[in-house]
This record gives structure tokens, C-alpha cells and sequence, in this order.
């Protein structure tokens, strides 16, 4: 699971970069082999005003090819990047969890136009 940074409106410093990588990861560690990547951008919308205005946006990859975005604001940049990341994992967790119950439909489905095949032309 690559998980990229980007900030807008303030600089990415190294203790801000690792404490938002381990966040996430341990966040979602549980679905690590489903996620290929995650892409991070930590906003600051009003610049030195203040206010409820520090924006996370989450992208996460997972490896069926389904994108998610979750978008988090506070006026915290730290509460921000933690909502987040549990955003993220309740909404990769019913993303994984639909596309399973999908999968038994679409075996009763092979099923039942292979066996529709087989009364046509038996072997």
C-alpha cells in the first residue's frame, strides 16, 4: 500500500508527513491487501485567518480498480487527518463488503448459463 502526500497552503514537514503515514496505515491496515494506493491532500483553505478550515482529501485506490474519495475539514489539521482515515476505512470496508455480496450472484449466474448450455449441446 503506497500511500503519497501532498499539502497546499503549507509545508510538509517530515514529523507531519510520518505521523499522517502511520495514521492511515494503521487505519487500514486490515484492508492493506485490497488497497493499492492512497493519495493524500492536506489543504489549508483560509490560510492564517483561522478557523474550521484545515481539509484532508483521501483517494484511495483499491485493487478491484474502484477509486474512493473522502473528504474530511476541521479546525485541526491532526482531528482532520484521523476522521479521515476512519472515513476512509468504513467506506473501503462497505466498498470491499458490496463487491462481495455481488460475487454469489454473479456465480448463480455462470451457473446458470452454463448449465443452459449443457442441456443444449451435451457432451
Amino acid at each position: 500500500m503506497k500511500i503519497y502526500i501532498r499539502t497546499q497552503g503549507f509545508d510538509l514537514t517530515p514529523s507531519l508527513a510520518n505521523i499522517t503515514q502511520k495514521k492511515f496505515a494503521r487505519t487500514l491496515k486490515r484492508y492493506e491487501s485490497s488497497i493499492s494506493s492512497i493519495e493524500l491532500h492536506l489543504k489549508d483553505t483560509n490560510g492564517p485567518k483561522g478557523g474550521k478550515d484545515k481539509q484532508v482529501l483521501a483517494r484511495v485506490r483499491l485493487t478491484t480498480g474502484t477509486d474512493i474519495a473522502v473528504e474530511e475539514t476541521r479546525a485541526d489539521l491532526y482531528r482532520s487527518i484521523g476522521h479521515c482515515a476512519r472515513r476512509a476505512r468504513r467506506t473501503v470496508r462497505r466498498s470491499l463488503q458490496k463487491s462481495r455480496r455481488l460475487q454469489p450472484e454473479k456465480i448463480r449466474q455462470l451457473r446458470r448459463s452454463h448449465s443452459l448450455t449443457e442441456s443444449i449441446h451435451p457432451t
